[in-house]
């Protein structure tokens, strides 16, 4: 994306996640890469938690030109152990 990014959303399964929401954080840092400023948007699971699986998706908008850009990733949910059966 050309320019700095002013906005940055999170969405799971096309609905938009509010920071703290089912213990799900979104932090979105300032940081130089190869000599040039770069934004970086973090997501935070808690762990253990097999209803958090689904799609999510970053946006990014630059409000001077409304340019837009978006990054998706698909989040699915292992149990190390194995059922217990009675």
């Amino acid at each position: 994306m050309s320019g700095w990014p002013l906005e940055v959303y999170w969405y799971k399964d096309d609905k938009i996640i509010t920071n703290g929401t089912e213990g799900i954080y979104h932090s979105v840092d300032k940081m130089r890469e190869n000599g040039e400023e770069t934004l970086r948007s973090r997501l935070s699971l808690p762990v253990g938690r097999e209803d958090l699986e689904g799609t999510y998706k970053c946006c990014a908008k630059n409000r001077i030109s409304g340019r837009r850009d978006s990054k998706t990733l698909q989040y699915e949910y292992v149990c190390k152990q194995k059922p217990i059966t009675t």
